[in-house]
């Protein structure tokens, strides 16, 4: 019997685990339900408990139900960015455990509720009485804070507050009392690491037990966590120097803003054959690949997506690499935590990959070969990393959906930006302020929200944009079919798809339609076996037939 919305969320109270309740609330979210509507505009004590034992419940992917959550926090509190923010709303929030799981197990990726937690940050730092009871509440601030790479606007008066702490704690913790350093703590922590304490070392050696319960997440994640990642880093392997000027740029890059930071793996993965197959239903490996399957993920960043494919294909091998030291430190330290074992981390240039002699089946590669400088070579490199029969998987950025990111760069070069994180989260509270920003940024709203992400978007030290005939260019010219492409969520459910097998052509029907609605484009490519029929692109095949046309009107005249 079909449960009915208002028992679902009472079974998942019970039993937060339960993957079926799980998956048909997923399934809701998703396609925002019209049942799920008043739940969106009224808060349930129900949904509200269910949610929370979910969001406490570290192996739940959290990305579909976070709007949901957001909108019972902010109608059970009656929320906005103009909400005066008093004693009683503090300690409202305070008693509210679905808040402070919000702020610190999810990126906030709403700016309305960036202005009401950044007033309400201030005013825990300076301006309201702070009781033990509100402590909580603080130390998720903290945790969204890092998680958000410090990123929300600073007043120079807070900036000056926040290093009073330090001084606090010091005197604090010189008395041997580490519950009288909690509240000074906490108010540096919603600024700033624990990592960046002067008293940082002496903290970082306190047995577990000797940390105050409040301070215990935000002491794992902002001080050991990181240290973790440093000691990993010292033994990452790696392939080859790092000698391409462009490649370094943006190695450097990564390395002082590793991308993302992020908690949870998101989402139902599929393997890779599934993912194939939803292409083309026939789609089999060739009878020569022999089991475990080898994938290679290129520009594997901090590791989520190559961990959910590790997942997604629990018999496969994985090896991921990327340019960064630091991103693949996170990634590695993330894959212990998960317990997932097989992947392994390579720090290499992709460019590199040919002459490690390693040959995979399948290569994920989103992301990474449009800040690449010499595009044709990134392409050759790759493909000559695949097997005869493999597939690849390839996310480029469209050059006209990415329009206002180029014009958002003009001007950064012309008001001279420089790549601090003082500079970039003042240009981007400037962004957030001007009302003839908001049409240019709306399309963007996705990455504005923590440190990297931003710089990623608006700072990239090489990126290049594509059309989708230069992709087929490129695909073409390393003598890759198209097996299929991906369409965003909203355009699928709009789009009149054409029949027949995909090509390019039919793909550049559906950007015409949809002019900007591919932010990036993203496709599965095959290679050939030996002995498969070479490929023709389209424009190479409209030649043939036009010089065939021709010879027979010559022959028939």
């Amino acid at each position: 019997m079909m449960l009915t919305l208002a028992s679902l969320f009472t079974e998942l109270c019970r039993d937060p685990a339960d993957a079926l309740l799980l998956s048909r609330l997923y399934k809701l979210c998703e396609q925002n339900a019209p049942e799920l509507r008043a739940y969106y505009v009224h808060d349930d004590a129900t949904c509200r408990e269910a949610l929370t034992a979910l969001f406490a419940r570290p192996a739940t992917a959290l990305r579909s139900l976070i709007p949901l959550a957001e909108a019972q926090v902010r109608t059970r509190h009656r929320l906005d960015d103009e909400t005066p923010i008093d004693a009683r709303l503090l300690a409202a929030l305070a008693d509210d455990p679905l808040c402070q799981l919000l702020l610190s197990e999810s990126l906030n990726m709403q700016v309305r509720f960036e202005r009401f937690y950044t007033g309400l940050r201030r005013a825990c730092l300076h301006g309201l009485p702070v009781t033990i009871a509100a402590q909580p509440l603080m130390a998720a601030l903290a945790l969204q804070a890092w998680i958000n790479e410090y990123l929300w606007e600073e007043k120079p008066d807070e900036t000056a507050e926040v290093e009073a702490q330090s001084k606090a704690i010091a005197a604090a913790i010189a008395s041997g009392d580490l519950t009288e350093a909690t509240l000074p703590i906490l108010r540096w922590a919603m600024y700033r690491p624990l990592g960046a304490l002067p008293a940082a070392e002496w903290l970082a050696t306190r047995p577990s037990a000797a940390i105050p319960q409040v301070l215990r997440l935000l002491w794992q994640r902002t001080l050991l966590a990181p240290r973790q990642e440093a000691a990993l880093r010292a033994a990452l392997p790696t392939c080859g120097q790092i000698t391409d000027v462009t490649s370094r740029a943006v190695q450097a890059q990564y390395e002082e803003n590793p991308y993302p930071r992020w908690l949870r793996l998101s989402g139902a993965p599929r393997s890779v054959l599934e993912c194939n197959r939803a292409y083309d239903a026939s789609f089999a490996w060739p009878a020569t690949f022999r089991e475990p399957l080898q994938i290679l993920v290129a520009g594997c960043g901090t590791g989520q997506h190559p961990l959910r494919i590790a997942v997604a294909n629990p018999d496969a091998e994985v090896l991921a690499v990327d340019l960064s030291a630091a991103a693949l430190a996170y990634a590695q330290r993330m894959a212990r935590e998960l317990s997932i074992d097989n992947i392994r981390f390579l720090q290499a240039d992709l460019l590199h990959l040919p002459a490690s002699g390693q040959r995979f089946h399948h290569i994920d590669c989103a992301g990474v070969l449009h800040h690449m400088r010499d595009q044709q070579a990134a392409w050759q490199s790759v493909t000559a990393a695949l097997h005869p029969g493999g597939t690849l998987r390839v996310g480029v950025y469209s050059k006209v959906a990415r329009l206002p990111v180029t014009h958002l760069r003009t001007r950064i070069t012309r008001e001279g930006v420089p790549t601090t994180a003082a500079a970039m989260r003042a240009f981007r509270a400037q962004l957030l302020r001007e009302p003839e920003s908001a049409a240019i940024i709306g399309p963007l709203r996705g990455d504005l929200f923590s440190l990297s992400m931003f710089r990623d978007l608006l700072f990239h030290v090489h990126e290049h944009h594509y059309t989708l005939t230069e992709l087929e260019q490129h695909a073409t010219a390393c003598g890759l079919r198209l097996l299929g492409y991906q369409l965003p969520p909203r355009l699928r459910r709009h789009a009149t798809l054409p029949a027949g097998p995909p090509t390019f052509v039919q793909w550049r029907m559906l950007e015409m339609a949809y002019t900007g609605s591919m932010g990036m484009f993203f496709c599965t490519l095959f290679r050939p076996k030996s002995g498969d029929r070479p490929l023709q692109s389209e424009s190479q095949v409209r030649r043939v037939a036009s010089v065939k046309r021709e010879s027979l009107a010559c022959a028939s005249g």
